[in-house]
């Protein structure tokens, strides 16, 4: 199951408790993608002056959305944070900068083998997803 999270992390008040919430949800085999902001820190303006270059531009080029939701701003995590709590919530995510002053956090829970191994992540013969090795807890179609 795929599960993604646009714009909305930095509402929630917890990000621990979401991202474990929100990583339950997702089976292995599955992905979970969460594109957000992130507050902003002194090692970040580089990052954050050319994100503001690009969004003005994206502004004056396709004109501003206004939304109705609530604004929760500034965020309450720094990139660097949110780094911390993903790895310690979700081993093995990965979270990269993107352009506009957002990030993306992608996550794959691991696959596990019948016998509850988990494979090599460069196997030479991966478990494909939906085989019954990969979900050893649901049995075969029939």
């Amino acid at each position: 199951m795929e599960i993604g999270a646009n714009a909305a992390l930095h509402h929630l008040g917890d990000t621990r408790a979401a991202l474990l919430r929100l990583g339950q949800l997702v089976r292995p085999g599955g992905v979970l993608a969460v594109v957000g902001f992130a507050r902003t820190q002194w090692r970040d303006w580089p990052w954050a002056a050319v994100a503001f270059v690009a969004r003005g531009i994206a502004i004056r080029v396709r004109g501003k959305w206004e939304h109705t939701a609530p604004t929760v701003w500034p965020p309450t995590d720094t990139c660097r944070q949110l780094r911390q709590v993903a790895h310690e919530v979700l081993p093995g995510s990965r979270i990269r900068r993107l352009l506009l002053g957002r990030y993306l956090l992608i996550w794959q829970p691991q696959l596990r083998t019948a016998d509850g191994a988990q494979p090599h992540r460069h196997a030479e013969h991966p478990i494909r997803r939906g085989s019954p090795e990969a979900l050893p807890d649901r049995q075969p179609r029939t």
